[in-house]
């Protein structure tokens, strides 16, 4: 942990520690603790350069956070990182393969998690098929930020370095989308690995291992993640769902009934404003296959 006697090898109090046993997510990435250092030497001369362990009392509240549901325990909120302004949404144009559905539900994150995203297309010096002026009026339309970038030609790069300029963010997307080559290339001291893709599967390979977060030269920080090819979501409810989507959240008002899913019951404003090119069918797609899966889920709510 870093502290004001630089990294401190940190355990947590007797407390803190039986409250982990019960709940996940006790101490995380980004979080504010009260620490209580630890000497290692009875000379009052060399206290400062020996405190080398502490232990954690307490931790701050949390202003913002990025969950997920704990793999294996969907029961259980796992916090990945905590008290960040901004999440960096990287996806490739190629290699692997973009995936419109898993942007959307770290769009709906952030949200749930008090987090401006940013949406950041690497590889575009790549052929490829997808129409990016598209993509772009999808999100503008949500008043979501895309920037296009290329690690390799270090197109765009300038502009996410701005991005990342004083603020605390984190950085997430499927593996081998470039997040670790973005992040070198702005900050050359960091050094992370890269990883290749695989010519057969057209899926990266996991680089980033642990959750950390780096300082930046150029002030602010940056928590690296690794990298995800599916994102469930915490605690949402089928008929909730609309309300993350701000697009569907502003028709979903004038629907005849309030418990509208939006998919085939009748006076449904949504499907009118679909109808009427209010509501790009890209994100009301996104939309129906999440709230298809919740659904799904809870078989008493189909």
């Amino acid at each position: 942990m870093q502290t004001e006697y630089g990294r401190l090898q940190c355990t947590l109090r007797e407390s803190l520690r039986s409250e982990a046993e019960s709940r996940h997510s006790v101490v995380v990435v980004g979080d504010n603790v009260e620490l209580e250092p630890v000497v290692d030497t009875d000379s009052q001369e060399e206290l400062a350069r020996k405190k080398t362990h502490a232990v954690i009392l307490g931790v701050d509240p949390r202003h913002s956070k990025f969950s997920r549901p704990k793999r294996g325990k969907e029961e259980i909120e796992q916090i990945v990182a905590a008290n960040i302004e901004q999440m960096l949404i990287i996806s490739s144009v190629k290699q692997p393969q973009f995936k419109m559905g898993l942007i959307d539900r770290f769009l709906i994150a952030a949200h749930q998690g008090s987090l401006e995203p940013i949406i950041i297309l690497n590889k575009i010096d790549l052929e490829h098929a997808l129409d990016i002026n598209r993509l772009e009026q999808v999100y503008e339309s949500i008043n979501v930020r895309m920037i296009a970038t290329s690690a390799t030609e270090r197109i765009g790069v300038e502009r996410f370095g701005e991005v990342l300029k004083d603020k605390r963010s984190i950085v997430v997307g499927q593996s081998g989308t470039g997040k670790s080559s973005l992040l070198n290339c702005v900050e050359k001291g960091l050094k992370l690995r890269v990883g290749e893709i695989s010519s057969y599967s057209q899926k990266g390979t996991h680089t980033t291992t642990a959750v950390e977060m780096y300082p930046l030269s150029f002030g602010g920080y940056v928590v690296d993640t690794p990298g995800l090819k599916y994102l469930g979501l915490w605690d949402i409810e089928a008929e909730d769902l609309g309300y993350l989507y701000p697009e569907i959240a502003r028709y979903s008002e004038k629907c005849k009934f309030r418990n509208c899913l939006h998919k085939t019951e009748p006076g449904c404003a949504v499907k009118q404003a679909l109808e009427d090119r209010e509501i790009y069918p890209e994100r009301y797609e996104s939309y129906l296959k999440i709230v298809e899966e919740l659904q799904a889920e809870d078989p008493y709510k189909k």
